[in-house]
């Protein structure tokens, strides 16, 4: 480590404050020296401290933007800091190693110290908080039940409510520009409540809010040169479609139906998808116990296309999960595992690796929550550590294709 006198410093001189909870995460002693591999505080514990002559060779992290930290340690920290926009502590000066990567920011409450960066001449560089800016829109006039990509983001496909006087399902191309250009329509007389593109070709399933004995659920393809969309397949779901799932190689599709009109009749299908030609065929079905409706955007497929994640409505009998985990073999649709939360699952997504599901619930306590998914015992395991603290409805959840 470079001697103190090259260190720049950086002055805080936020006031102080400490939560003190009869649990303790104390990492460190003031009278031995110990070297610490990369250390995650948690959220649950009030009382997370670095302490004395701990030296955190291998970095920290704070578990989320509810965790706060006491720094005691007289030792630098090297390699990661990952605050997730929680709140570390001074108690003392905080040294920074010879090679520091900060993942995230968060409150540094200073009490008068100083954090010492390792060289003079070297800025202290700290990734800046990500943020959302509006690339593109349009004006649809009807409320947007359901969005989605095609596979080479150069187009977007939109489902609305039903209207005397426009479609229903909607594509626009995107260029990167401040505008999306419609380029194709297709009416229905019902409205739209879920679309899903095909994820390796220019096609795309969608269900409607029917209440008659016709198709429900339709495979169209989308040209691109001339841009215009031409239904290949379609089948009756016994009910209003509700939402719609492709298996990532895009060789079967799911569809869900409405359960008041048709109760005694399936709500789940699973079809196979003719890529030649469009067309569907039906594999195999499966009903819900006790009778629920398969929310718009929960319905998922994980990474092998053999795990079938499903949100639905709340239901008031115990044991009546309302987010459910299903297994198909090609052939059969069998359930495997569920969660009874007692609050409608209104999004759902499996993570890129398959492990863990990220799922929306109805406003509540802790509406946004991510799930472990082992499939070699097959549990489904809340991930606490990963709550935010989120308290409205969320109506979608979609992962980051690294899953982070």
């Amino acid at each position: 480590m470079k001697h103190v006198s090259l260190f720049k410093k950086y002055f805080f001189s936020f006031a102080i404050c400490f939560f003190q909870g009869a649990l303790s995460i104390v990492i460190g002693s003031f009278t031995v020296p110990s070297t610490q591999s990369f250390v995650t505080f948690p959220s649950a514990d009030a009382d997370n401290e670095m302490r004395g002559f701990a030296s955190f060779d291998g970095g920290f992290a704070l578990a989320n933007n509810r965790t706060s930290c006491l720094f005691t340690s007289l030792c630098p920290v090297s390699r990661t800091i990952d605050l997730r926009l929680g709140k570390l502590a001074l108690n003392t000066d905080l040294y920074l190693g010879d090679t520091v990567n900060f993942i995230s920011t968060g409150t540094f409450i200073g009490n008068n110290n100083f954090i010492y960066t390792p060289a003079i001449n070297e800025p202290l560089v700290i990734n800046a908080a990500q943020t959302l800016s509006l690339t593109a829109s349009v004006l649809v006039g009807l409320p947007v039940n359901s969005i989605d990509w095609n596979f080479s983001d150069q187009y977007v496909a939109a489902a609305t409510n039903f209207s005397a006087s426009a479609p229903e399902l909607y594509t626009y191309s995107f260029n990167g520009g401040p505008l999306l250009s419609q380029v194709a329509s297709t009416t229905f007389n019902f409205s739209a409540l879920a679309v899903r593109f095909h994820p390796t070709l220019n096609y795309l399933q969608t269900s409607i809010a029917s209440d008659i004995a016709t198709n429900d659920t339709f495979a169209y393809r989308f040209n691109t040169s001339p841009n215009y969309l031409v239904q290949t397949g379609g089948d009756v779901l016994s009910g209003s479609g509700y939402a719609v799932a492709w298996n990532p190689r895009g060789s079967w599709v799911a569809a869900s139906s409405d359960t008041s009109q048709y109760p005694d009749q399936a709500q789940l299908r699973i079809f196979n998808f003719n890529s030649g030609t469009g067309a569907l065929s039906l594999l195999t079905t499966g009903t819900l116990t006790p009778i629920r409706n398969v929310q718009p955007n929960a319905m998922n497929w994980d990474s092998t296309g053999q795990y079938l994640v499903i949100g639905v409505n709340a239901n008031a009998t115990v044991g009546a999960n309302e987010l459910l985990l299903y297994y198909f073999n090609d052939t059969t649709l069998t359930s495997t595992n569920g969660v009874d939360l007692g609050r409608t699952v209104t999004a759902v997504d499996y993570s890129p690796s398959g492990t863990f599901i990220a799922a929306g619930l109805s406003a509540g306590t802790e509406s946004l929550r991510i799930y472990r998914h082992t499939i070699s015992n097959g549990t489904l395991v809340e991930e606490p550590s990963a709550r935010v603290g989120e308290t409205v409805t969320v109506n979608s959840v979609d992962w980051h294709p690294t899953g982070n």
